[in-house]
């Protein structure tokens, strides 16, 4: 069955995800039901700084806050979109460099939609152990995110006793913290939509979730995509599983002496940019 996505009043999508969420399924899963191009990530080198965030970019928001090259970055995107008919873009980066705080204000913020892309927290930093995702800081200022920002919701003093699975861990309770906290600031400028991605495998689930954006009737199901080709052994999985029934980490109330302390994610702690 054809689909096509009612383009008004939502017309640009985008996600608030961790990486390893499912986001490069999404992106194939969105261009086949709702027909249009949909982008994972854009990853030709004339796109790094320009479509897509490069290190410095990244660096520099969760570092220094919205500065003008950040500012600069969203608004000649957000000019480029402006300008299409549909924009679907999967990429979990952006949500870590400012796409939240500078979407809300720009002129396309009635038009869009945010996708919260959740899935299992364990499956994730098995996924990063996996693929030692956190072993070089490169990836991490690329790709997700580090402790040693200054602008971080969560210490990572909960974790640094965990040893080497303290980081990844640490990093999929921030981004589930940054999901909470962006939908209590903007939620009056932008729509946001949650779900898990292993319940979009399911075909009830994914016939409600394509509903929200004018779709009906049998959902269209894409091959997996970007799948890990060497899980971690029994023993990590099992020992992943147990660390996570010993924590006992509440988001919503750290998301909420986060903000009452007047912190945000896009201001410089030490400038007041």
């Amino acid at each position: 069955m054809t689909h096509e996505m009612q383009t008004n009043p939502r017309s640009y999508l985008f996600t608030l995800s961790a990486g390893r969420t499912g986001t490069a399924w999404l992106a194939d899963f969105l261009a086949a039901n709702l027909a249009v191009e949909a982008i994972h990530e854009p990853l030709d080198i004339a796109d790094f700084g320009v479509r897509m965030p490069d290190i410095k970019l990244m660096r520099t928001f969760n570092d220094l806050g919205s500065t003008e090259l950040v500012r600069s970055f969203w608004r000649h995107k957000f000019t480029e979109i402006s300008h299409l008919k549909s924009y679907i873009e999967t990429n979990h980066t952006l949500a870590k460099c400012g796409l939240i705080e500078n979407l809300a204000v720009s002129d396309i913020n009635h038009k869009s939609c945010i996708i919260i892309l959740k899935r299992r927290l364990q499956d994730q930093c098995k996924s990063y152990i996996s693929r030692h995702d956190f072993s070089n800081i490169t990836l991490q200022w690329q790709w997700y995110l580090t402790h040693h920002y200054n602008n971080n919701i969560l210490p990572f003093e909960l974790f640094e006793n965990l040893g080497f699975i303290g980081h990844p861990i640490w990093y999929a309770f921030e981004m589930e913290a940054r999901q909470v906290f962006y939908q209590k600031i903007y939620s009056k400028e932008l729509k946001f939509i949650e779900e898990n991605i292993d319940d979009l495998n399911k075909t009830e689930n994914a016939s409600q979730f394509l509903s929200a954006f004018g779709i009906k009737g049998d959902p269209i199901f894409p091959p997996r995509a970007n799948e890990q080709s060497h899980p971690v052994s029994p023993e990590m999985s099992a020992y992943v599983e147990t660390v996570f029934s010993n924590l006992s980490i509440n988001i919503e109330e750290i998301v909420a002496r986060f903000i009452d302390s007047g912190k945000t994610l896009d201001q410089s702690p030490h400038s007041g940019i």
